[in-house]
């Protein structure tokens, strides 16, 4: 197992790693922010990739600030609880990244 990015044992996708970066926070972040907090783990296009699915999912909420987008984790969805577990992972393992 990767400890710096423990999600990677569920799927090697970076949808997962985005989706524990953002159940650890409470406030909107923008495409960029999410990138920097992957801490060099997942591309820009990976991650503007992966906020545009969980979007259309219905699991990231998307306000739009032009010229800025900030995501959000949509708290009532049914697998919001399942993206605060990955988050927790995150948490868990001292000096680690999402994911």
């Amino acid at each position: 197992m990767d400890l710096s990015a423990p999600s990677r044992s569920l799927a090697p996708s970076v949808h997962l790693q985005v989706l524990a970066v953002l159940a650890r926070t409470e406030h909107p972040l923008s495409g960029r922010a999410v990138g920097r907090l992957l801490a060099g783990k997942a591309s820009s296009r990976g991650v503007a990739y992966a906020l545009t699915y969980l979007v259309a999912q219905g699991v990231v909420r998307r306000d739009d600030y032009p010229p800025a987008a900030l995501y959000r984790l949509n708290r009532e969805h049914v697998v919001a609880a399942a993206a605060d577990a990955l988050g927790d992972l995150w948490g868990g393992i001292p000096g680690t990244v999402p994911g």
